[in-house]
């Protein structure tokens, strides 16, 4: 019964992952960032695609 409980939260957590990241994609369009928080943000992306299992997916799409 845990282990089902902990993959669904992996599943969760991963969906959040991708939702966050589509938010910011769209968000990005519309705001002017610098080089420095485009960094700041590609590293928070990273650590969260690495937990999640991700990072292919994100990179495929631009994200990181």
């Amino acid at each position: 019964m845990k282990k089902e409980n902990n993959k669904n939260k992996y599943i969760i957590e991963k969906e959040k992952a991708r939702n966050k990241a589509i938010e910011w994609q769209l968000e990005f369009s519309s705001k002017n960032y610098s080089y420095y928080d485009l960094m700041i943000q590609q590293e928070k992306f990273y650590k969260i695609a690495k937990r999640c299992g991700l990072i292919k997916e994100f990179r495929e799409n631009g994200i990181l």
